[in-house]
């Protein structure tokens, strides 16, 4: 049955002026989510100034510097939740002498929570630079490469504030510390929280157990764990001030410092 003209020319008329309102009803907002906007971000550069000490150590200073863009202790607004994507991330250690503790080539991560809707796994990858992965001691220079997948839950209802994940994979670590050819893959198991309680205060803490593999010449493997707590108090979107505790085969360092955004 053909639709009389005059009511089609009504409809299309209030269809025009609703368009012209503006107005979104409920149903079309939910069925567009909202991509973020980073421009509402903090800006991507970070730099930090802090205090740090190794074991019974002297206290030392570090200086860091990430060129981009977001980690999981940033403030959230502008950038996908629970996520991180770094790019040469550098940390020098300053004691009176300048070194390098760290260079991060590439550092990402994601923490998307399973839901009624389907599952997307977690995982997190990295390409680095650092002193810390080669243990105690004189600490040479070590490279890791490292990739894990695994699955993140929201044991709150209606809330996503508090993320549990679970994460499997491996790494390669490499680095001269007196013994030929020293290298060693890694097969490791890392369980985790991440909260936000709001924009301004995050926290991170992980437990890593890993069985890795000697390559000298009298192979042998050893069970080894990392322990990692962090927490951030972000006042802006430019200042923001942590503190994080982190222990590595029973060798704990912790540091406190201030980060700026820029």
């Amino acid at each position: 049955m053909k639709e009389d003209p005059q009511v089609l020319a009504l409809k299309e008329e209030a269809l025009r002026a609703r368009a012209a309102t503006g107005v979104i009803t409920e149903s079309e907002s939910s069925s567009r989510p909202t991509p973020p906007d980073p421009s509402r971000g903090h800006p991507p550069r970070r730099l930090q100034l802090g205090i740090a000490r190794e074991g019974g150590e002297k206290p030392f200073a570090l200086l860091s510097f990430r060129p981009a863009l977001q980690d999981l202790l940033d403030p959230a607004t502008g950038y996908p939740e629970s996520s991180r994507l770094e790019f040469m991330n550098l940390r020098l250690r300053i004691d009176p002498r300048i070194r390098l503790e760290e260079l991060a080539l590439f550092r990402a991560q994601s923490l998307t929570p399973v839901t009624r809707a389907g599952f997307e796994p977690s995982w997190k990858a990295g390409l680095i630079f650092d002193r810390r992965s080669s243990g105690a001691g004189t600490r040479p220079l070590g490279f890791r490469g490292e990739f894990s997948g695994g699955a993140t839950v929201s044991p709150i209802p209606r809330s996503e504030a508090l993320r549990v994940f679970a994460l499997l994979g491996g790494r390669i670590d490499a680095f001269s510390s007196g013994e030929p050819g020293l290298l060693k893959p890694v097969l490791a198991g890392e369980l985790g929280v991440h909260m936000r309680w709001n924009d301004h205060v995050a926290l991170l803490a992980s437990w890593e157990r890993f069985r890795f593999w000697n390559g000298t010449v009298a192979p042998g493997h050893q069970w080894g764990s990392w322990l990692n707590a962090s927490v951030r108090f972000n006042l802006s979107r430019r200042w923001g001030w942590g503190f994080s505790l982190e222990n590595r085969s029973g060798a704990s360092t912790w540091e406190s410092g201030a980060t700026y955004f820029f």
